[in-house]
């Protein structure tokens, strides 16, 4: 069955899930090459079309999705509703933020992310997605589990489906064995499943062999350069879109693929095997009832209009067209909920929507050194909010990145995450009409702003030739009267933003005048007004001579008299028809004008222009002759401008204040005022004499800057004291530097800090130095030691042995243990004679006689294998001589072969952070206590220190080695790279491999059987308890680099990949064995095991056990829910991490009530590192679902939300999940 073809539906209404949609070609958007701008933040003319089915005959259409990717936003279609994320949250403001948008990123953040609308009739579309990755404290670095295959798939027919109206398995699926197994659903829904790992071998619809890689099937002849058999091309490369993609297939065949659906962004073609973008038609041609194209849209015809059309599908419409300011120009919110403002970037934190404003609010970043996905598979660390290669930022340029400026200055040319700020004009472009053109500085790969378009320029923001916008202040907005701009496509003459009719401008941004005549107020007393053509603002005439003949407005003989043509009886002094007064003079404001009407009618006559003096108090009153203004002067509080003055009043009709000096020294205060530094002392002030006093008395910006003076009164300085110490140096009196003070205190450190002469005198013994003792063994042996100073002098520690176990009954190195590990005998050799008589082989590497075969031997029993390179550490596993670090799972060690240590966490979360440990452990209410059984609540961390469990010495100078008095392990006391008892130097990143071959080749500390430890191994060290990074016992493993170091496991589902632990949370993952990482080596003999560890018994009808004979423990043979001898009745439930503690705290189980939930390093160690989804071994933990399983440990770095450890049993991986989360729960007790 051919994974593209159309199928008819059985019921009339099917549904497929949108991981499922976008795994098959249908509707597949177009891949993106990491490292370059992400689909999103291209138009749609730039998106590569999918493919049609390639079954489909010749010519034959095939249905078309409406574009996945509409210009302005990223589009996401839900029951034929439109929603996108805002240009500004879709498209990073750098290209380096484009970078991080990741396929990988994508699965994570939403449940829907690209539109995807079948035009196949009949189809609904369901949105599934991956479970949420939540914040409060993840630790997992954000290597997203994209290479492991979901552990939760199942295979599985459902016969009745089509009869209930369900879906048929065969349906769902596509025949694509690279993008997981879709499942078929009870609700009639296909479900996929996540894909394998990039890799993973696959055959091609054609029958070719090939790998998966990008969720398709690529030939393995494919990248050649020739075309093969099953290939439609082959150009040499892995770019997709450009004619052949990475599978080697065209990238189109036919026009109708290339079709988006969408009328206004051009008629798209197939040129070539490449999708070719069409002509847009022009802005305002009409697509549909009521709509328009603009911009490449079809949208409402009113939109931009300022006016919100309901009816006409519009949400808003603020008449702009800046994106992300609520409204977007096509009138639709900025955002609605949070995922429409997610940018799907790791590292800048989680964007919000705040509601009443319908506007994305930015996340809070990740701190830097914070791990991320680089791409699907590569790794780097969170720097300013970008996802940057974890060598960026040290000013060198390396590896993948493209510059490297040392500082985290965005668009300075070089990004947070050592990328270009930018190569094209294209990426500075911001898509506004009115600022400019914005280009990039190729010299310095800087974006550089455009001219902005003068004011008024048009720029059309809806299309709509019923509306008119135009550029103001380099925004788009609608052009209206009043708004400054003039715009005479807006029948506007002028605009001068103001309500004065007579400057020229009229309030209808009309001209006060044109011509002569607009001036003229017919009344030819007052002369012949003219009109400035310049200003288009009247001009005065010359006033005629009084008692000059005129014609009165409205008709009638009269008189010019003070420019103005009145009754010739006015100023007669006698009070005629149609005058209001009559005072016989022509004194202006006496109450009677020179026109016979009163000086004023009201107060608002008689206020001052343009502005009211706020000092007087006006009023209009009778005077002898008619009405007059009286202004009668006030004592109100008023603001004489003056920002020097206080206390401003009216005083005398004007407003007057106090000139600000509160000190009296004549100088007020800021440099406007006087330059007063200090208005409270009359002695500090411009001029003042400079004294040794610690203040700046002149107020000239620098303190005691007199004559002779050379410091600060009162500050002091760092020096050295004789004898090197370090000190400090005093400013005295005088303004001048005293003698240099010796402030150091004597520190455990072997060193004379206070230079006294003695080293370490104030504690019990010099750290560094060691005594010798005698140690007590076996049968009453003696053996030589020596007994190092503690880290912190308080005393001398345990007496270490310096002899080596011979095979001589004698217990030679004091652990209590007789000729451990000889092995019939034989120790030392340097060829086979010694070991011949034993039937034994010699270990040149080991220095010791070995078995020559494994068969029935238990695992960890030395052996003999010869590898290139040979290795030095060859032991028994699983009936094989292997040597761990071969490069496949088979050399794996199943399990730790020491004593399990604690986790250091000694203390309780709850949801609100570290909480007092509640209830009583293992009593009948913890049960019921929230929060009750945790892992501080049990295990060794209880009764001891931290101190106990580990020694560091130095054996030899600056070589020193970390023994660990629990498992018995001895480490390398600094990585790779650094030396001496502070380890200092460089850290040095290496591959795998040659990870591997530094520890082989180490001699450190005196000895050469160094290691590279095992994923148990290196996990067991690691600090559980720490509240920072790193997550490693910081005293006894000083300057541990807190990012991944190598592990010798490689991971058993791809043996491309090897485990690492990230030492800055303690969690475990795996990764490609070429990258470069930390490392530190380890070395102890292997002790064999019981030849059956795990021992299952069912003490209690259907309630099996299993005892670990390695560790001691005992376990719940049945995951909850489940029961039976092989776990077959029930069902497995999930339970967040509460619940998983209560469950286990009440569990009676095969005759037991003492079961607890397991820690991490305990849950941990029953996964076995050879094997792969399960990890568990089958036989002992038959049924045990392929997912993962809580442990009782918090995660102690809370930050808003409680997090838990949980334990794969899919692939061994150690991580934080939130504690709301649902996993399985399988609990552990003591033994026996």
């Amino acid at each position: 069955m051919s994974p593209h073809r159309s199928t008819t539906p059985a019921t009339p209404s099917r549904t497929i899930s949108w991981s499922s949609a976008i795994r098959t070609r249908i509707i597949r958007p177009a891949p993106f090459a990491p490292g370059r701008a992400h689909p999103e933040s291209a138009p749609p003319q730039g998106t590569i079309p999918p493919r049609p089915p390639q079954d489909a005959p010749s010519g034959q259409d095939t249905p078309r999705p409406v574009s996945p990717f509409p210009a302005g936003g990223v589009g996401c279609f839900l029951a034929g509703t439109a929603r996108k994320l805002p240009p500004a949250m879709a498209t990073p403001t750098s290209r380096a933020g484009r970078k991080e948008q990741t396929m990988g990123h994508i699965r994570r953040v939403v449940p829907c992310l690209v539109p995807v609308l079948l035009a196949t009739a009949g189809c609904s579309l369901a949105l599934f997605g991956d479970e949420p990755v939540d914040g409060g404290g993840e630790a997992d670095e954000g290597h997203a589990e994209t290479d492991t295959p979901d552990p939760d798939a199942e295979d599985g027919d459902d016969a009745d489906a089509e009869a209930d109206g369900g879906c048929i398995p065969e349906d769902c699926d596509d025949d694509n064995p690279c993008n997981g197994l879709e499942r078929c659903l009870p609700d009639g829904t296909c479900s996929p499943q996540s894909p394998p790992a990039e890799g993973t071998p696959c055959t091609t619809a054609s029958g070719q062999s090939g790998r998966c890689f990008d969720e398709r099937c690529r030939p393995d002849t494919c990248g050649n350069g020739t075309v093969d058999s099953g290939e439609d091309c082959d150009d040499g490369n892995f770019v997709d879109d450009d004619g052949c993609d990475s599978d080697c297939t065209f990238s189109c065949r036919w026009t109708s693929e290339c079709d988006d659906g969408e009328l206004c962004n051009g008629a798209e073609t197939c040129t070539g095997h490449l999708c070719v973008p069409g002509a847009p038609p022009a802005e305002g041609t009409s697509c549909g009832d009521g709509l328009v194209c603009r911009r490449g849209r079809c949208l409402s015809g009113t939109c931009g209009d300022g006016t919100t059309d309901t009816a006409a599908g519009e949400q808003c419409d603020d008449a702009n067209d800046r994106p992300g300011d609520g409204c977007e120009n096509d009138c639709t919110y900025s955002c609605e909920v949070e995922d429409d403002c997610n940018d799907l970037a790791f590292c800048n934190g989680e964007e919000l929507c705040t509601l009443a404003t319908h506007t994305c609010a930015p996340g809070v970043p990740a701190e830097d050194r914070t791990p991320c996905m680089l791409g699907e598979t590569g790794t780097g660390w969170c720097r300013g909010g970008t996802c940057a290669p974890t060598s960026c930022g040290d000013s060198v340029v390396s590896g993948t990145e493209e510059c490297d400026d040392g500082n985290t200055t965005p668009g300075d040319g070089c990004e947070n995450g050592c990328t270009w700020t930018c190569e094209t004009p294209e990426e500075c472009a911001d898509a506004s009409p009115c600022d400019g053109t914005e280009s990039c500085v190729t010299e310095t790969h800087t974006c550089a702003e455009g001219t902005p378009a003068p004011n008024g320029t048009e720029c059309n923001l809806d299309g709509n030739p019923a509306t008119r916008e135009i550029c103001r202040a380099g925004t788009c907005a609608a052009s209206r009267c009043g708004d400054g701009f003039p715009d005479p496509g807006n029948d506007e003459q002028c605009d001068d933003g103001n309500a004065v009719e007579s400057d020229g401008c009229r309030t209808n941004c009309t001209y006060s005048c044109a011509a002569p005549a607009d001036c003229d107020d017919r009344d030819a007393c007052n002369g012949a007004e003219d009109c400035n053509l310049g200003t288009h603002a009247c001009i005065p005439g010359a006033w005629q001579g009084d008692g000059t003949p005129c014609t009165r407005p409205g008709g009638g003989d009269g008189v010019c008299r003070s420019g103005t043509c009145v009754l010739a009886t006015c100023g007669d002094g006698l009070l005629g028809t149609g005058e209001e007064c009559d005072d016989g003079n022509i004194v202006a404001g006496d109450g009677c004008e020179t026109t016979c009407r009163f000086s004023c009618h009201s107060a608002d006559d008689c206020r001052e222009q343009p502005t009211d003096n706020p000092c007087t108090t006006d009023t209009c009153g009778t005077v002898p002759g008619g009405q007059a203004c009286r202004r009668v002067a006030n004592t109100l509080a008023c603001d004489d401008a003056d920002p020097c003055t206080t206390a401003d009043t009216c005083r005398g009709g004007d407003c007057t204040g106090s000139p600000i000096d509160a000190d009296g020294d004549g100088f007020g205060p800021g440099a406007a005022c006087g330059g007063d530094c200090n208005d409270g002392d009359r002695n500090v002030h411009p001029g003042a004499p400079e004294v040794c006093n610690g203040v700046d008395d002149d107020c000239n910006g620098m303190t005691d800057d007199g004559a002779g003076m050379t410091c600060v009164r009162g500050t002091s300085r760092s020096c050295t004291a004789p004898g090197g110490c370090a000190g400090t140096q005093p400013c005295t009196s005088s303004c001048t530097w005293g003698p240099c003070i010796a402030t150091t205190t004597e520190t455990c450190n072997g060193a004379d800090d206070d230079c006294d002469g003695a080293v370490d005198e104030d504690f019990a013994c010099v750290r560094g130095s060691s005594r010798t003792c005698t140690a007590s063994g076996a049968g009453g042996a003696s053996c030589p030691g020596s007994q190092p100073c503690l880290l912190d002098c308080s005393g001398y520690g345990s007496c270490v042995v310096t002899t080596a176990e011979a095979c001589n009954a004698v217990d030679d190195d004091c652990d209590t243990l007789t000729d451990e590990g000889c092995e019939g005998g034989i120790v030392s050799c340097t060829d086979d004679a010694p070991c011949t008589p034993s039937g034994r082989i010699c270990n040149e590497r080991w220095g010791a006689c070995v078995v020559p075969d494994c068969a029935g031997r238990p695992d960890f029993t030395r052996c003999e294998t010869v590898t290139t390179p040979d290795r030095a550490y060859d032991i028994c596993l699983r009936g094989t001589c292997v040597s761990p670090g071969c490069g496949d799972a088979a050399c794996n060690p199943p399990r730790p072969d020491w004593p399990l240590p604690d986790t250091n966490i000694r203390g309780c979360f709850a949801a609100g952070g570290s909480v007092t440990c509640p209830g009583t452990a293992g009593s009948p209410s913890c049960a019921t206590t929230p929060c009750c059984g945790q892992d501080a609540q049990y295990g060794w961390d209880l009764t001891h220190p931290v101190t106990d469990r580990f020694v560091r010495t130095e054996p030899i100078p600056s070589e020193p080695i970390v023994t660990d008095n629990i498992t018995g392990l001895v480490w390398q006391g600094c990585a790779a790279g650094l030396t001496g008892l502070g380890c200092t130097g460089t850290a040095a990143t290496l591959s795998w491999n040659d990870a591997l071959a530094y520890c082989d080749a180490l001699v450190w500390g005196g000895v050469t059987d160094w290691r590279l430890p095992d994923r148990y191994e290196l996990q067991s060290i690691m600090n559980y308890g720490s509240t920072s990074p790193p997550a490693s016992y910081s005293t006894f493993f000083p300057r541990s680099t807190p990012n991944l170091h190598w592990t010798s496991t490689t991971y058993a589902y791809n043996p491309l990949q090897a485990d690492y632990v990230n030492v800055e949370f303690g969690s475990t993952h795996h990764t490609p064995k070429t990258e470069a990482w930390y490392v530190r080596c380890v070395r102890r003999g292997p002790v064999p095991e019981p030849a059956v560890r795990f021992v299952r018994t069912e003490p209690t009808p259907n309630q099996p056990v299993v005892a670990d004979n390695i560790t001691g423990l005992v376990w719940q043979g049945c995951a909850a829910g489940l029961s039976g001898s092989a776990c077959t009745t029930g069902t497995a439930v999930t339970l967040n991490w509460e619940a998983a503690l209560a469950y286990c705290e009440g569990l009676v189980w095969g005759g037991r009530d003492d079961w607890r939930a397991p820690n991490n390093i305990e849950a941990n160690s029953i996964v076995d590192d050879g094997r792969f989804a399960p990890a568990m071994d089958p036989a002992a933990f038959p049924g045990m679902p392929d997912y993962r399983l809580w442990t009782s440990s918090p995660y102690v770095r809370f930050s808003g939300s409680l997090s838990a450890w949980a334990v794969s049993n899919n692939d061994s991986v150690v991580y934080t999940r939130p504690a709301t989360n649902s996993f399985h729960a399988l609990c552990v007790r003591p033994g026996p």
